[in-house]
């Protein structure tokens, strides 16, 4: 790749070996509901908020479980 910027892509899966994640936080509210926040961008007035009631936890969880082992059998 040359180092003029103009033929740079950050669509180059080869160059580009660390993306970006935003910083999330997970912990429970008064309630007792699951929060899942990420922090907001340098663009967003608020952080993004997820909350998920009692009931739903453990469906939540297991969701993200079965995604997670798809994703490590790719």
């Amino acid at each position: 790749m040359n180092d003029n910027s103009e033929d740079f892509s950050w669509q180059d899966a080869d160059a580009v070996v660390v993306r970006q994640q935003d910083a999330i936080a997970v912990y429970s509210n008064p309630d007792g509901d699951l929060v899942i926040r990420r922090r907001r961008a340098w663009d967003e007035e608020d952080d993004v908020w997820i909350v998920v009631g009692q009931a739903q936890i453990r469906t939540v969880i297991e969701a993200m479980e079965r995604v997670f082992k798809e994703v490590q059998n790719r």
